[in-house]
C-alpha cells in the first residue's frame, strides 16, 4: 500500500469467483444536470429540478501477470467498493484497457458509477 488515498474493490471474475484489487488513488466527480422548467396553470415558471450523478475514478499500475484481473473487472456485473467498513454495490461504466504484451506494467484508469439514490427532481419514474 502506497499512501492513504486507496480504494478496495471486489468484483465477480470470469471464473465465477470474486477477485479483489486495491487501487492506489481515486477521484470523485459529482454532476448535476438541470431537467428544465415548465409553465403552470397560473402562468408561473416551475423548476423541475435536476438529475444527480456520482462517479468514482480509480487509478492503479497493474503488473503484466495480473492484467486478466482488470479485464475481468471492466466486464463484471457484480462490483463492490469497500467504504465505511462495508461493501457498497457500484456499477462499471464504459471502460477499456489497452493490452501490449511488450509492457511489464499497465497504468489503469477506470470510471465507476456510485449510483447514489439522491435525485432532486420533481419527476418520478416507475
Amino acid at each position: 500500500v502506497k499512501g492513504c488515498n486507496n480504494q478496495y474493490i471486489k468484483f465477480l471474475n470470469q471464473n465465477g469467483g470474486y477477485s479483489f484489487w486495491l487501487f492506489e488513488s481515486f477521484g470523485n466527480k459529482e454532476t448535476g444536470i438541470g431537467i428544465g422548467t415548465l409553465i403552470d396553470s397560473t402562468n408561473k415558471l416551475l423548476d423541475l429540478g435536476a438529475e444527480s450523478r456520482s462517479e468514482l475514478s480509480v487509478y492503479s499500475k497493474i503488473p503484466q501477470p495480473y492484467k486478466q484481473y482488470i479485464n475481468d473487472l471492466i466486464v463484471s456485473q457484480d462490483v463492490y467498493l469497500y467504504r465505511n467498513a462495508q461493501w457498497e454495490k457500484i456499477f462499471v461504466k464504459s471502460n477499456s484497457v489497452e493490452i501490449d504484451n511488450v509492457k511489464k506494467a499497465y497504468s489503469v484508469n477506470l470510471q465507476l458509477d456510485l449510483n447514489y439514490r439522491f435525485n432532486p427532481s420533481l419527476l418520478w419514474s416507475n
